[in-house]
Formats: structure tokens, C-alpha cells, sequence
């Protein structure tokens, strides 16, 4: 949720805190996703700037021409204030990183094996693990909510003269697409999927609904976004780490028993060890866990 409040929050201030909670928690995946939240930040028109609305003063040859509001595009100011967008989201998350490390001074702990060493398992390795189920990766990364908003988004764009779109929201669609493209490379260099894109295009996706936002008429956004809930409730989720398992591979049943008091299926209960929560949860993919011991 910090990707998303990261676009949405209008100080500065909360920027950087928000990023230094990411930065708290997983700062190798929470560099990437400040970077592609700053970047969304900047792509974004203002409010004022998303549609053309000529002046009535203006002539009729005129009218329907881009608005000088957002013409100064590539500005020093325009860069300064990119710049600092970019410097709040990564000085937060380093800012994370270190009071996570003073932590692990004080406490004397060690990291034996950081996440960066998944690295060097090699490309070989990354493309065999990706290429288990191609189609249920592709799925569960470009689900019915991204295709959904991107033809949306695609449309307005490439019929700019018809949707009245002022020029900077036409570039902001682009971009944002582009970036939902980008944010492929970091999943290639891990093994969690579904799980790292989700959180890396989390900023993309709250800044494709401001733009509806403020790019599109009120009808045609709310429409949208009734047509987009009514179809993601209806088509099952799919979650791919090298193999994939969709919703109904889970047990419900057990499920709700354990976000009600805590249980897991007996055959998860442990004497002495208790439940087995994770293995129980990753039953689906198939993911062996090593013994730290062996």
C-alpha cells in the first residue's frame, strides 16, 4: 500500500515517510517501486492541464489548441521539481535501510545470506523458473484489471482529438503504460512473481485512476470503474511463482477457519514445532522448503 499512497499523498513529507516504511520492510523491492512511484508523480497532469479547454475569447481556428498551462514542460522548474520527486522517494527508502541496519548494529544480528545473492543463480536459472507456465504467468501479471485499463487508456490516447485530451495527458497515458513495461525487468531477477510485480506496478495502478480521474468526463469514469469491479469480482485470481494456482485451489473453508481463531488443517499441526502456516499456504506451488540444517 505504501506504492500507492506514495502517488496519491500530496506532501512531500508523507512521500518520504511512506518511503521509508517500504524502505523499513523490503528496501532491494521497495527502490524500485519509490522509483516508479516518483516516476508516476511526474508523469501525471494536473487537474487543470488534462483536457484542452479553449478560451471562449479565443478565435475559432484556435480553439481545441494545447493550452499554455502545460508548456513549460522540460523547464528548469519542471526538472527541479522531478529531481526532488525522485530524491524524497529514494532518500526515503535509504533512510529505511539504515535505521534498519543501526538496528542490526545495536542488536548485534547478522545477514548471512542477503537477498541480493539470488543474483547469482544465473540467468539460466530466472528463465527456467519463469518459463514453467508461461501463459498463467502472463495472466496473473496482465490480469483482466491491467488489459482492462490499458485498451481504456490506449483508446483515449490515440483518439486524442475526439476525447479533448490536452497533450501532457496524452504523453501521461503513454508513459504510464511504459512503465508498466518496465517494471518487468526487477520480477525477472526473482523467483516470487506475481507477489513483486504486484507491489512494483501498485504506483502505475493508482496513477492510471487518477488520470481517469481527471482526464475523462465523471460519467464515463464512474462507468469505468463499475465495469472494472464487476469484472475483476467475477474472473478468478491467479498468483504465479514458477507454477501458478489460481483461487480455487485454495481451501476455503479452511481458510475462513483461520482468519476467524487461527487454525490450520490438521495435517499442518505440528507437536512440536505447532502450525505449519507457511507450508500450509504455499501448498499450491509446489515450492519445496529447505531445511536450514541440510
Amino acid at each position: 500500500m505504501c506504492g500507492v499512497a506514495m502517488v496519491l499523498v500530496r506532501r512531500r513529507l508523507s512521500q518520504f515517510a511512506l518511503a521509508v516504511l517500504a524502505g523499513l520492510t523490503h528496501p532491494e523491492q521497495a527502490i524500485f517501486m519509490a522509483a516508479i512511484a516518483a516516476a508516476v508523480r511526474i508523469l501525471l497532469p494536473r487537474e487543470e492541464d488534462a483536457r484542452e479547454a479553449p478560451s471562449v475569447e479565443d478565435p475559432p481556428a484556435t480553439r481545441g489548441a494545447r493550452t499554455t498551462a502545460t508548456a513549460d514542460d522540460g523547464s528548469p522548474r519542471w526538472f527541479a521539481d522531478a529531481t526532488v520527486s525522485v530524491a524524497v522517494a529514494l532518500g526515503g527508502v535509504l533512510t529505511g535501510r539504515l535505521l534498519t541496519q543501526v538496528w542490526f548494529w545495536i542488536h548485534d544480528i547478522r545477514i548471512n545470506v542477503p537477498r541480493s545473492e539470488y543474483i547469482d543463480s544465473g540467468i539460466a536459472t530466472f528463465w527456467d523458473h519463469h518459463t514453467q507456465q508461461p501463459d498463467a504467468l502472463v495472466w496473473s501479471l496482465w490480469g483482466p484489471l491491467w488489459l482492462v485499463i490499458l485498451a481504456a487508456v490506449w483508446f483515449a490516447a490515440t483518439r486524442a482529438r475526439r476525447s479533448g485530451l490536452s497533450r501532457q495527458a496524452r504523453r501521461a497515458a503513454l508513459g504510464l503504460s511504459a512503465l508498466a513495461g518496465l517494471a518487468l525487468l526487477p520480477v525477472f531477477l526473482t523467483l516470487d512473481e506475481t507477489r513483486v510485480y504486484a507491489v512494483l506496478s501498485a504506483p502505475i495502478l493508482a496513477g492510471l485512476a487518477v488520470w481517469f480521474a481527471r482526464a475523462l468526463p465523471g460519467v464515463a469514469a464512474v462507468r469505468g470503474a463499475a465495469a472494472l469491479l464487476a469484472l475483476t469480482a467475477l474472473v478468478p485470481g491467479v498468483m504465479a511463482t514458477g507454477s501458478a494456482a489460481s483461487r480455487g485451489d485454495l481451501d476455503t473453508p479452511a481458510m475462513l477457519a483461520f482468519l476467524r481463531d487461527g487454525s490450520v488443517p490438521a495435517r499442518f499441526e505440528d507437536p512440536e514445532e505447532g502450525p505449519l502456516i507457511t507450508e500450509w499456504l504455499i501448498e499450491p506451488f509446489d515450492i519445496v522448503v529447505d531445511d536450514p540444517g541440510s
